[in-house]
């Protein structure tokens, strides 16, 4: 709550609470929430407004509510005081009842609260309860995305919600405050649904810029901090790393600590003897404040720490020479825990390994339960990959899972810095242990965790390891029979690959039910191409999976991969800017994907869009560096729209990559362009780009050409634009010696001319200089040249090519024999 009363008080002083408000806020602060929603001073705000309802149902709450807060702060008869009375208690009304779902939802211990009978008798009647439960949990539906698990008081959120946004539109006290608790309202909404939700995420963003640019404004050091990691996780949950790594650098400014990835010698197992490269964490303080040493303890009210029972690995890395960073505070802590997120949403064959300094570093100085709790969490799941440390992992695991329902530490404890960490919702974490368990093939216990929280899709998956695809179609029918829901429809099609299930499930939800067409489609899409990759007609499925998804992404569009899929069917059936519509919004999304981009810039070329094709593959490169399929992509349209900075840029990368180059038309263009002083398409001269094409064109003596004629362009360049003749003779003496390795050139009419012509030049060379030496080292040359075309002839080779060009040959061989009998003389 200290976050909350920076961003009130620094606003009004006359937001401090009044007695009443105080005796509230003391409540929710030390975790007494139900005492909290039934003091006479909420009774005001929230029973004595839903007891006047006629009507039971959620719709009927909200409308009361908001007509209920609009009218108690519109009281022309209150004075300021009591108006700020009112507005404070229906803030603390509203927070109340969302850390309340936060702790039987997120952090535990069950409050053991069933909210119905606590807003109103009649709420609790028999049968009303089901109803307004099912009413509160389509409330949480956003774009067509629904919750996919049992809550414990989902009303908890939307009377909050109701409440923040009634005091958005009738308050002026605590803005910034309602700002913040709206934003976690939103936040906690699109973590119980099953997808991004693209009506959430905008609101959500709005409100959390407003309040960052306020706290920068108003220059609220460790609030600002705060508000920056929030808007850290929210970011990473929506996998946003750019974003992330911007918000994650200001954090490290206003936290005091510098954060360095550093490497130092240690070894991993307790036989080791030769000590090798790991991983560390360095963090030194850029304030004025040191950080402070370290206190060896173990705090009682967190999760226990389990140890490592391995007879090999050590339980942490032993480094050679041990340095202790200093002791973080809690704040610290979390940032840390943002960075390791962060990792985690990065692409990296090494995410594991980057990840855990940071855990470890936050593992070694236990100090409260969120961060604790969620560093243990970390080290699960990465421990989770490896087959030595995956009954560590599981254990861990259930002993985070089994602290949720402890009585210690409280609430109010567990809930402190909870928005700082990206701590999931108490049922992800049994959904990891189920998962967990399908890993070590403990499936009846993952089987019995997926039921109790009524997560259908993770049960059917279950069976179907376990080859039951009829004990899945059972259960799901089973829960057909007590209620038709679109979800159900849509894991039967699932299940039985009928595509009527899906149909019915899109009409069952009055098209709103965005799963059921983007399920369809993904199905239609891999019966597409599997016919395609048998050479069979896919008739009109393309089309049809083109339908489906564009339903789907009509009404949630920030599914990144339903957007990638639809590039793949626009692509599929020649609807070029439809793919490239598609691929567009996918790296909006998803701005680290290199397949998209590749995807994008094909796009383009075949909507003859080339400069744009390029910009797309300059955005792939960055993204997968390492590969040499996306610069033969990237080098083939660069020298074909006339960027010859990158196309130089791009062979010498492929040669880095591929240890070896033979794109000796792409030479030939670049050379030509800087002889004849060519623009590029920025429109700066060929002659430009001379130093640098020269560089690379030395630097081929390193590296494996695989073509003869290679060496051919870079003669040329040294003959037209630097105008070394030795040198470039240097490269013709280098093609030719490749020449004369390859197989049957002398048979082929298309390899003839290009040989031929080299030699020739290269007499020229000899003769040029016209000493007897030179000569002579130009007749054994060129003997060696003709011997192949000559020996074809002599086989009873009828080739014009061949006899043309061996009598230019011979006539060269002639004239240097007449010019070394000359200097002989």
């Amino acid at each position: 709550m200290a976050l909350d009363r920076a961003l009130m008080q620094s606003l009004d002083t006359a937001a401090l609470p009044s007695p009443a408000a105080a005796e509230v806020q003391r409540l929710v602060s030390a975790g007494e929430f139900k005492a909290a929603l039934q003091s006479a001073a909420v009774a005001s705000v929230l029973q004595q407004p839903l007891q006047t309802l006629s009507t039971v149902s959620v719709a009927a709450a909200i409308d009361c509510l908001t007509d209920a807060v609009e009218k108690a702060l519109a009281n022309p008869d209150l004075d300021e005081t009591q108006r700020a009375e009112r507005e404070l208690l229906v803030f603390y009304t509203a927070v109340a009842l969302l850390r309340l779902f936060l702790q039987d939802n997120w952090v535990g211990p069950p409050s053991g609260v069933n909210i119905e009978p606590v807003l109103s008798p009649a709420f609790a009647a028999k049968g009303v309860s089901d109803k307004l439960y099912k009413e509160a949990v389509d409330w949480f539906t956003a774009s067509g995305e629904t919750v996919i698990v049992r809550m414990v008081n989902p009303l908890c959120v939307v009377l909050s919600k109701t409440l923040l946004d009634a005091l958005a539109a009738h308050g002026r006290l605590i803005p910034q405050a309602v700002r913040l608790w709206t934003c976690r309202c939103l936040y906690i909404q699109q973590q119980m649904i099953e997808e991004f939700a693209e009506s959430i995420h905008d609101q959500l963003f709005r409100l959390s810029d407003e309040l960052l640019a306020f706290a920068e404004k108003e220059q609220l050091h460790m609030s600002h901090m705060s508000l920056l990691l929030e808007r850290c996780l929210m970011s990473c949950f929506y996998r946003e790393s750019a974003r992330v790594r911007e918000l994650l650098v200001k954090a490290q400014q206003l936290a005091g600590v510098d954060v360095e990835v550093s490497g130092a010698l240690g070894v991993r197992t307790k036989f080791q003897m030769r000590a090798l490269p790991q991983l560390v964490l360095k963090i030194s303080s850029t304030s004025n404040a040191p950080l402070s040493t370290p206190q060896p303890s173990q705090p009682s009210d967190v999760p226990k720490d389990i140890q490592l029972d391995d007879d090999t690995l050590l339980e942490r890395i032993k480094l050679t020479e041990e340095t202790q960073n200093g002791r973080l505070t809690v704040e610290q802590q979390c940032l840390l825990l943002s960075m390791c997120v962060n990792v985690k949403n990065c692409y990296s064959d090494m995410v594991g390994e980057e990840m855990r300094p940071y855990v470890e570093q936050v593992l070694s100085d236990p100090q409260h339960w969120c961060p604790q709790t969620m560093a243990l969490l970390l080290r699960s799941r990465l421990e989770a990959e490896h087959v030595r440390k995956m009954a560590r992992a599981l254990t861990q695991m259930q002993e985070i899972v089994d602290s949720l329902t402890l009585e210690t530490p409280p609430a109010a404890t567990r809930l402190q810095h909870l928005h700082l960490v990206m701590l999931p919702p108490s049922w992800r974490t049994q959904q990891e242990l189920a998962q967990t368990y399908m890993k070590l093939g403990i499936h009846r216990d993952a089987l019995e965790i997926y039921r109790r929280l009524e997560l259908w899709t993770d049960a059917i998956v279950c069976h179907q390891n376990l080859d039951q695809d009829i004990m899945a179609e059972r259960l799901v029918r089973e829960q057909l029979e007590i209620e038709e829901t679109p979800l159900l429809w849509c894991l039967l099609g699932e299940i039985t690959r009928d595509e009527a299930c899906f149909h019915k499930s899109f009409e069952l939800s009055n098209g709103r039910f965005t799963r059921s067409m983007r399920t369809l489609g993904r199905m239609l899409l891999m019966r597409a191409e599997r016919l395609r990759e048998q050479q069979q007609p896919t008739g009109d499925l393309y089309e049809r999976v083109i339908d489906c998804l564009q339903k789907s992404l009509k009404l949630n569009s920030l599914q990144s991969d339903i957007w990638f899929k639809l590039g793949i069917a626009a692509l599929r059936t020649d609807n070029y800017a439809l793919a490239a519509t598609a691929y567009r919004r996918k790296v909006e999304l998803d701005p680290d994907d290199f397949e998209s981009w590749n995807n994008l810039a094909n796009a383009y070329i075949k909507t003859n869009q080339k400069p744009r094709a390029l910009l797309a593959l300059k955005e792939a490169v960055k993204c997968e560096y390492e590969s040499w399929k996306v610069w033969e992509n990237f080098i083939a349209v660069a020298v074909d729209v006339g960027a010859f900075n990158d196309t130089i840029l791009a062979a010498q990368r492929l040669c880095e990559i591929t240890k070896k180059f033979g794109e000796w038309q792409i030479l030939r263009i670049l050379v030509d362009a800087v002889a004849n002083d060519v623009p590029d398409w920025e429109g700066r001269p060929g002659r430009s780009f001379a130093e640098r094409l020269q560089t690379f064109i030395e630097g081929l003596v390193n590296t494996l050409v695989s073509d003869f004629r290679v060496w051919r362009e870079a003669a040329r360049f040294f003959d037209l634009v630097v105008g070394s003749p030795s040198k470039a003779q240097e490269f013709r003496n280098r093609a030719l010696a490749d020449a004369k390795n390859v197989k049957g050139w002398a048979t082929n009419d298309a390899l003839i001319p290009d040989i031929c012509r080299i030699a020739l030049e290269a007499m020229e060379y000899h003769k040029s200089i016209g000493s007897r030496k030179e000569l002579m080292s130009g007749r054994l040359m060129l003997r060696s040249v003709i011997k192949a075309p000559q020996t074809a002839k002599e086989d009873g080779s009828n080739s014009g090519v061949l006899f043309e060009w061996l009598g230019q040959l011979n006539e060269c061989m002639a004239s240097l024999q007449k010019q070394l009998d000359e200097t002989a003389e």
